[in-house]
């Protein structure tokens, strides 16, 4: 669950947008990260580095506001940061 994802770099940036399609039954075990966490058996984790380049925008480091859920279909950002539907 350590390590990197990388999407372009800051010299060459990706030029359009991204889609992670994570392969697995609905249905099937969920996975326990450790004693107090579990996660869905669809799962994005990276305890590492997660760097993404993209189009050219206001540049701002930002940190997820509210926590998000298993289930959830919303994220909480600071309102400044240069961000749209569909990022």
């Amino acid at each position: 669950m350590k390590g990197t994802l990388d999407i372009g770099t800051e010299a060459e940036p990706h030029p359009k947008k991204v889609t992670i399609h994570l392969h697995g039954k609905r249905n099937e075990d969920v996975i326990a990260l450790d004693a107090a966490v579990e996660g869905g058996n669809k799962i994005l984790a990276n305890l590492g580095t997660i760097k993404m380049y993209g189009q050219k925008r206001g540049f701002k480091v930002t940190h997820l506001l509210d926590p998000v859920t298993k289930g959830g279909t919303k994220i909480t950002v600071d309102k400044d940061l240069d961000i749209v539907a569909g990022d």
